[in-house]
């Protein structure tokens, strides 16, 4: 916990909306961040499949291209899937937490 002397909250943070997420984050809010972001890295894996296609197409190995292709395909729904649930616990745990809080909903 951070101490701020005597000090308000609402003299060292601005509590209006959308100011209010500048308040200090939680390690709460810290996991579901750093997960979303993991997530959001697994792009990586694509980009690299893409650069191995582009070399396969350009060097005609159409088998390497075609198993290539094929993986994207299975591998883009997985990475979507993921992507999308993790950004909704991240949404749900540090947009609407702080939203309800900020407005007296239990």
């Amino acid at each position: 916990m951070i101490d701020y002397g005597n000090a308000k909250l609402n003299e060292i943070f601005d509590l209006t909306w959308p100011n209010i997420i500048r308040k200090p984050m939680t390690i709460k809010y810290w996991d579901v961040m750093n997960k979303l972001e993991e997530s959001f890295s697994n792009i990586n894996s694509i980009s690299f499949m893409l650069e191995e296609l582009n070399e396969a197409m350009d060097n005609n190995r159409m088998d390497v291209a075609h198993d290539i292709v094929h993986a994207l395909n299975a591998f883009l729904p997985v990475y979507t899937d993921n992507w999308d649930r993790k950004f909704k616990e991240a949404w749900d745990e540090v947009v609407v937490n702080d939203f309800d809080s900020a407005n007296g909903v239990v």
